[in-house]
């Protein structure tokens, strides 16, 4: 597994943000969720998240494997940029 580092000033500049925000690799790692994503997926803090797969994450946002699928893919039918 590669280990990806994020900047740390990106990292604190999600952490500003009122809207989830999830960080993921190809593979659906998750690196980094500020912490309206922890609350969202029902843990207290966003080290709960901090380095799990969709699939370990006990949430209703992970639940339906064609969302999961789909974000693998990164086919953008279910993120969009703005």
């Amino acid at each position: 597994m590669d280990d990806i580092v994020l900047p740390k000033m990106l990292t604190q500049s999600f952490d500003l943000f009122i809207e989830p925000i999830f960080v993921v690799s190809k593979d659906s790692r998750i690196l980094h969720a500020n912490l309206p994503s922890a609350k969202l997926c029902g843990f207290r803090t966003n080290d709960g998240l901090k380095e799990k797969y969709y699939e370990e994450v006990k949430s209703v946002l992970f639940e339906d494997e064609s969302v999961i699928q789909g974000l693998r893919l990164g086919n953008g039918k279910y993120c969009t940029l703005r």
